[in-house]
């Protein structure tokens, strides 16, 4: 699909240009998640605690391009015991837990 550089974008035309970049983003933020999650690793067990939890909303590059197994797999590699529940409150979002008992 070509993409026109002047002038307004069809929806259609928008919705490619989002595609080509979706993986790009999606690994950008899995690498983000990664760093956030080892922060709040450190801060949780530092206060004693044995869990971590942070949710993405499901419109997120890093879910609709599935790099949230990309990032259960890494924790997995590490030792740490990782699940994702699917929320449903206001914003339907995924949360990923991960924990070190």
């Amino acid at each position: 699909m070509n993409i026109i550089k002047r002038g307004p974008l069809s929806a259609d035309e928008a919705h490619g240009l989002a595609e080509m970049r979706m993986d790009e983003l999606g690994a950008k933020e899995a690498d983000e998640l990664i760093k956030e999650l080892q922060h709040s690793i450190k801060e949780e067990a530092s206060k004693g605690m044995f869990t971590t939890r942070i949710s993405v909303g499901r419109k997120s590059a890093l879910v609709r391009g599935g790099f949230m197994n990309d990032v259960v797999a890494y924790y997995h590699k590490l030792g740490f015991k990782v699940s994702l529940l699917d929320v449903n409150d206001i914003e339907p979002a995924q949360t990923i837990v991960v924990s070190w008992e």
